[in-house]
């Protein structure tokens, strides 16, 4: 959608996203979100910025492309069981 996502910093988001993707806040903190939402509403380059960041990652790791890597694993998988029997 070209939207920029304002995330919590957690540990399992940060193993996927970084800073060039996503806008982080502090966990459970309302005033670092609310600043967040500021921050962007006032910087067009950074959503910008962001959307061309995530948009990236999207690319890489969207389901047509994850799904054909998945199938690939369980059918290389599944043959090997085969040989084994």
């Amino acid at each position: 959608m070209g939207l920029p996502a304002i995330v919590a910093r957690t540990t399992a988001i940060s193993i996927y996203f970084d800073d060039s993707m996503v806008k982080f806040f502090k966990p459970g903190d309302v005033d670092d979100l609310a600043r967040c939402i500021i921050e962007l509403h006032n910087d067009p380059q950074q959503i910008m910025n962001l959307s061309n960041g995530i948009r990236r990652f999207n690319e890489h790791y969207n389901w047509q492309k994850q799904s054909e890597a998945y199938a690939r694993v369980v059918d290389r998988l599944a043959a090997g069981k085969r040989r084994n029997e």
